[in-house]
């Protein structure tokens, strides 16, 4: 199955697709369009959403099956340790089948981490500049078992903490280590769920103005009682809104 990839190298983040699907006529400008006057961030989620249009419209020649955003990997060369894809990472969560970390310091992990995902604390001695978390923490957490297949994640494809944390791992000897190199970034912007912990609840609650908290529950329990200016938008009453507008969309009556 061929695949989209997000190089970072260069002066310009680019989008390409592996062969053997084609790429539509005009794709390729509407990304090459996108210069380099936005600040790195800005500019890789605008190239993010000019691979959306590129991929969406890559097709096989014989086929015309349509490439996955969600197969998307970064794409670089040279790492010690290979990625896994955003569509990977949801089956690894749905299946269990390796324990995946978020590699970042333990406040941007509770104010916002991937769900299942696993925290420890940094390395001793380090600068924040080079952040990397402890492989002593790690082996705790594994209880030891360097061929338990692992998943690190950190802050998106500019994000040297899962890079470096996983060089740190090879070194010690673990075996089977990936990284989901898109990040959190990405896998919020293609639809991912993530939580918080009490701890970054407290902290967003008092240092964050624009946050918009809801509470879920029905009417009387939010009545009853509820964090400090939570609006109350019940559960129920969205999911019977999403069946009637799923109804309206497939043209069914509502």
């Amino acid at each position: 199955m061929g695949r989209a990839a997000f190089p970072a190298s260069g002066g310009l983040a680019r989008c390409a697709v592996s062969a053997p699907y084609t790429v539509p006529p005009g794709a390729v400008e509407r990304v090459l369009h996108l210069e380099v006057h936005m600040t790195r961030d800005f500019r890789f989620r605008a190239v993010l959403a000019a691979c959306l249009l590129l991929v969406g419209g890559a097709t096989t020649a014989s086929s015309q099956r349509i490439v996955n955003i969600f197969d998307a990997l970064l794409g670089e060369t040279g790492e010690p340790t290979a990625e896994v894809s955003t569509q990977e990472l949801r089956r690894i969560l749905a299946e269990k089948s390796a324990v995946v970390f978020d590699v970042r310091p333990f406040r941007e992990f509770a104010v916002s981490h991937i769900p299942g995902a696993v925290n420890v604390s940094a390395k001793p001695g380090v600068p924040m500049s080079m952040y990397v978390s402890d492989v002593a923490e790690v082996g705790r957490a594994l209880d030891g078992d360097k061929t338990t297949p692992i998943v690190l994640y950190c802050n998106g494809p500019f994000c040297g903490k899962s890079k470096r944390t996983a060089g740190e791992l090879v070194a010690a000897g673990y075996r089977n280590v990936r990284r989901y190199q898109l990040g959190i970034p990405v896998w919020r912007s293609l639809g991912g769920t993530t939580e918080i912990e009490d701890e970054g609840l407290r902290y967003v609650v008092s240092s964050d103005r624009t946050a918009v908290l809801i509470d879920v529950r029905e009417p009387d329990a939010y009545r009853e009682r509820t964090l400090v200016n939570a609006r109350n938008i019940p559960r129920s009453a969205e999911l019977i809104r999403h069946k009637v507008l799923d109804k309206i969309i497939r043209g069914a009556p509502a």
